[in-house]
């Protein structure tokens, strides 16, 4: 499972997600975003990828907690 922002130095969570898929092993890796970002067409931009959860920024445990769990019951990616 992987947990990345979306905007870090030098990198954004979209090419490093496309990134991350074109590895072979990788393809249905689970891949939570952490962003302050809101952007619901960003979100689905990535999605598109196979973004499997987003987490708002502060988020807390509970947050994280819950992502984490939604993402090991289903094989649906966030829409």
């Amino acid at each position: 499972m992987v947990f990345m922002d979306l905007f870090m130095p030098e990198l954004n969570g979209y090419n490093t997600t496309k990134n991350i898929r074109t590895f072979k092993h990788c393809k249905k890796l689970p891949t939570i975003a952490l962003s302050t970002n809101r952007n619901k067409e960003l979100i689905r931009k990535w999605a598109s990828l196979g973004l499997t959860g987003y987490i708002t920024k502060p988020s807390t445990k509970l947050a994280t907690l819950k992502a984490i769990d939604k993402v090991q019951s289903s094989n649906n990616p966030v829409h």
